[in-house]
């Protein structure tokens, strides 16, 4: 088994916590990883793309930097052995909903799509998609050889639901490991305040104008 772990970039020092994951990634014998560092994502996605064809490896697993993983993320995906497989994945800002689709609602160039509803899922197994977002996607060499090219392009969506709308058009079928958990790092603000007349720990999660307020309790342990 051959294949590239793709890393995009903006920045070669954007996010440490980042690189830390990917130093640490669990990498199968016969895997390497490719670092894009800046240029625009369509670009740097075919990029990886025709690296992974030209070099006859088997697999391309795209990740993005400013996400966060565990060591064992990669594996779980390849033990599918499915031609498109991703992680669970929430968006970087508020309301922090499910970047995977279950279905779409028309039949539109943009169509609207149904997010996965994690509530009623299963902690772990397989859960069929439509689409899904293109950090912490795996895709056999199999996909890039049937999907016409340019593979990422700008269009009326973005361009991995776009990808994913060419695949599926291909007959592959998406799916999402519900086991295997892709964070997405945010920039947030920790500070004291006070909540119903007592001290807590505020957490600001977001930009200005589309900012997620949350308050914890002093003294106990939880998970941030």
């Amino acid at each position: 088994m051959s294949g590239i772990a793709g890393v995009i970039a903006n920045d070669s020092a954007r996010y440490s916590l980042f690189w830390s994951c990917m130093d640490h990634l669990e990498m199968p014998e016969g895997w390497r990883k490719e670092h894009l560092i800046g240029g625009d994502w369509c670009g740097a996605r075919n990029t990886l793309c025709e690296i992974t064809l030209e070099s006859g490896a088997e697999w391309l697993w795209f990740m993005d930097d400013d996400h966060a993983f565990s060591r064992d993320l990669l594996v779980k995906l390849l033990n599918h052995n499915l031609p498109l497989v991703v992680p669970v994945c929430l968006t970087r800002s508020a309301p922090f909903e499910p970047v995977t689709f279950t279905e779409n609602l028309d039949d539109s160039d943009a169509p609207i799509r149904k997010r996965l509803a994690l509530p009623e899922q299963d902690t772990d197994g397989l859960v069929e998609l439509v689409a899904g977002g293109s950090a912490g996607m795996l895709i056999h060499r199999s996909v890039l050889l049937s999907v016409r090219r340019p593979w990422f392009e700008y269009g009326f969506v973005s361009e991995d639901l776009l990808f994913c709308d060419k695949a599926k058009a291909e007959g592959f079928s998406i799916y999402c490991d519900l086991s295997a958990r892709l964070g997405h790092i945010a920039n947030a603000i920790v500070e004291p305040v006070v909540h119903e007349e007592e001290w807590a720990i505020g957490v600001r999660i977001g930009s200005v104008g589309a900012t997620t307020s949350v308050v914890l309790p002093i003294g106990e342990k939880v998970l941030v």
